[in-house]
């Protein structure tokens, strides 16, 4: 079946690819009466993206790399209500595109139409504003505590490399400051200096973690689900947040094992006859999602209270180790995690 054929089955659907790229965007139009390609390159703004797209009748099907842009470019393509969305992963194009003659931008955008029009490129999730901001808050909270990390690892390894150390734990703490103050003060220039600018990030670091810790608090006293999380052993108003931030809508996910594919907590196998490989998680994955469910995995078998994650750690602990133990748990975490969910769901 050629384009034309499966274009006229689409009831005149057009297929747009899209490669989008900072200031300009190529766009590969299908013609549904004619079957002719057209491309097109056009600035990437949300009014040249309408004007591109107001040439032709709806329905419109448009595909686009997962890039930096694509979140910008998503909700834009939103705004115009456009009738299917589709996402294709940058890895698996380029490994695509390396049998053509050469790459450039308006193959790359004929490669994602083609592969749309093929039904290569399922439809995506386009987490709604709601869940856009309590990404937004929570992925925040989490840059500034990194941010707040790396500071205080270069104060004390600026001093550790002057023979200087620092007896107090909290950086930021008054008792602290006017030690740091005579520290520094032993420091050569330079170094002074650049450990002087690393606590002023650091105190700012920390003033924006507390006000989001708030916030965070509040906002998950008021969301359904977190707060019936927060009921889970392990997991707390952050972890609860940013659970339900990352998952967006847990309708997505038919069974828990869905659930635990998507965040890379499924093994993946290597056997062969009768030759049993390893067994290892994927690379491709929720990383974001599968770290929150170690850390709440973490926080069930460090707690006194029993939990079914802590249940099943001890039980794999003895025959797996440690670690397959600890992703086990994770495991159950998301397990429970899409049980309450469901629950609350059904009673809303």
């Amino acid at each position: 079946m050629n384009e034309l054929e499966r274009c006229r089955q689409a009831k005149g659907t057009i297929w747009i690819g899209m490669d989008v790229h900072k200031s300009t965007s190529t766009l590969a139009f299908m013609d549904p009466a004619t079957g002719e390609a057209e491309v097109r390159r056009i600035e990437t703004s949300p009014e040249a993206i309408a004007e591109a797209l107001g040439r032709w009748e709806r329905p419109w099907a448009v595909a686009l790399e997962a890039t930096r842009q694509a979140p910008a470019v998503c909700r834009w393509l939103r705004q115009l209500q456009v009738d299917e969305m589709h996402l294709a992963h940058p890895q698996k194009l380029e490994m695509i595109g390396r049998c053509l003659s050469a790459k450039t931008d308006v193959k790359d955008a004929l490669l994602i139409r083609s592969a749309l029009a093929d039904g290569y490129l399922p439809k995506c999730y386009l987490a709604p504003p709601e869940v856009q901001d309590l990404r937004a808050l929570t992925r925040g909270r989490d840059r500034f505590r990194r941010t707040s990390t790396q500071m205080r690892n270069g104060i004390r390894t600026a001093l550790c490399q002057a023979g200087l150390a620092c007896p107090r734990t909290d950086l930021c703490g008054k008792a602290a400051q006017a030690e740091l103050a005579k520290l520094f003060a032993k420091l050569d220039p330079w170094a002074r200096r650049t450990a002087q600018w690393m606590w002023e990030i650091l105190r700012a670091a920390e003033r924006a973690v507390a006000d989001l810790d708030r916030e965070i608090r509040r906002q998950a006293r008021a969301h359904p689900v977190a707060r019936e999380l927060m009921r889970l052993t392990g997991i707390g108003p952050v972890l609860s947040l940013s659970l339900v931030a990352e998952l967006g809508d847990i309708a997505r996910f038919a069974a828990p094992a869905h659930l635990h594919s998507y965040a890379g907590l499924a093994p993946r196998t290597e056997d062969s006859d009768r030759h049993h490989g390893r067994r290892r998680l994927p690379q491709r994955c929720h990383k974001r999602l599968r770290h929150l469910a170690v850390l709440a995995a973490q926080g069930a078998i460090r707690a006194h209270a029993p939990s079914k994650a802590k249940t099943v750690a001890e039980r794999v602990r003895a025959r797996c180790g440690k670690r397959t133990a600890k992703i086990a748990a994770a495991r159950m975490m998301l397990t429970e995690v899409w049980e309450v969910w469901r629950r609350v769901a059904a009673i809303a």
